[in-house]
């Protein structure tokens, strides 16, 4: 194609020059030649322009990926930032709540189950156990019994009281743990309730004085059920000290 744009070239440029000296009379050879170099110049653009748009072509390209490279970038850079703020907000504010959380633990709600729990003890060891030793070895008489009941009926209720006084604070414990406290002074204010039952029981039994079988297995049921209300408390408590880390400190 260049080699016949060449040709073309030449012909009008003799067929001009010849013209200009009045040597070339024919003039339609001279329009023939100058029609197809304007056809040539038309569909044949140089080879210079050519290297020039693929260049430029080339040059655009590289920048265009470049550019949507960098956007991609900055983009899953925003995104990684953005998530990483997510992630460590959640955590500071757990770690705070946690700290209010134990915090409000060890100042309120620790004392007084320490407290309670050696008064439940003491009760029991105090007035029922000899009461009940004492019967069966005929030591103690049954008035002595009757009266020791009621003192341990009266006591366990006060203690029953006592626990279930116990304040909670939603916000400064949060949600978890203050349904876990709640279930530990439920817990442990039923055990005292039935003791509290097993202690009256047992008064109307040395009152009739009817020690029936059938009668000491209702206190020994009610006593087990207290028990078990107790270690329930128990564990629950030895759940949240364990969170606090407070059984690591003893």
């Amino acid at each position: 194609m260049d080699s016949i744009f060449t040709i073309a070239t030449i012909v009008f440029l003799v067929s001009l020059v010849m013209l200009f000296f009045k040597k070339f009379r024919n003039k339609k050879t001279l329009i023939t030649a100058a029609i197809c170099l304007v056809i040539m110049i038309a569909i044949n653009p140089s080879s210079d322009d050519k290297g020039e748009n693929r260049d430029a072509l080339a040059d655009e390209k590289p920048a265009a990926k470049e550019k949507t490279g960098n956007d991609k970038e900055k983009t899953e850079s925003t995104k990684e930032k953005k998530t990483e703020k997510k992630e460590k907000k959640p955590v500071a504010k757990d770690e705070k709540k946690e700290d209010s959380a134990k915090d409000y633990y060890v100042s309120n709600v620790k004392p007084a189950m320490d407290e309670y729990i050696e008064e439940y003890d003491r009760i029991w060891e105090e007035l029922w156990a000899p009461t009940f030793n004492g019967i069966a070895d005929e030591s103690v008489d049954i008035y002595t019994a009757y009266d020791n009941m009621n003192s341990v009926e009266s006591q366990y209720a006060k203690l029953e009281m006592d626990i279930a006084g116990i304040k909670l604070d939603k916000e400064a414990q949060g949600k978890d743990d203050y349904k876990k406290v709640g279930e530990m002074r439920s817990s442990f204010a039923n055990g005292a309730a039935m003791r509290k039952k097993a202690a009256k029981q047992a008064k109307k039994m040395i009152d009739e004085g009817t020690f029936k079988p059938s009668e000491i297995d209702k206190i020994v049921d009610t006593v087990n059920l207290s028990d078990s209300n107790t270690i329930q408390a128990i564990a629950v408590r030895a759940e949240l000290e364990n969170k606090y880390g407070l059984l690591d400190d003893e």
